[in-house]
């Protein structure tokens, strides 16, 4: 909501003097406009919810098994019950991996899609 409040009222104000619906303003000035602030939250939400630690460790410690258990528990149980130092290691640079792939394909999509639409007004 902040992101949509933020994009300038006279650039919103002279789409619609030059003839833009609600439609056009929202497609070609609002989403281009918050798209930065959308890819940093979409990113730092799903970055949140792969290293996500303490609610299951507070709550339930992973258990009943591993029913609540996440890869970063896991992986610190592995460090400290298991002392198993050099697995944990390797699996918090699996996970690492895994969110600079999800970042690098997050970004292509968000900005591909950015671009395709830009190119198509040229």
């Amino acid at each position: 909501m902040a992101a949509l409040q933020s994009v300038p009222a006279d650039i919103l104000e002279s789409a619609k003097v030059d003839g833009a619906n609600t439609w056009q303003l929202f497609r070609y000035i609002q989403v281009p406009a918050i798209m930065l602030m959308v890819d940093f939250v979409l990113f730092d939400n799903i970055r949140g919810a792969l290293q996500v630690f303490d609610i299951p460790f507070v709550m339930t410690a992973g258990g009943p098994g591993y029913a609540s258990s996440t890869f970063t528990l896991y992986t610190i149980k592995t460090a400290f019950t298991f002392s198993n130092f050099g697995m944990a290691s390797t699996m918090a640079v699996a996970i690492m991996v895994m969110i600079i792939l999800i970042y690098v394909v997050q970004n292509h999509l968000i900005h591909g899609l950015i671009l395709k639409d830009r190119r198509k007004e040229a």
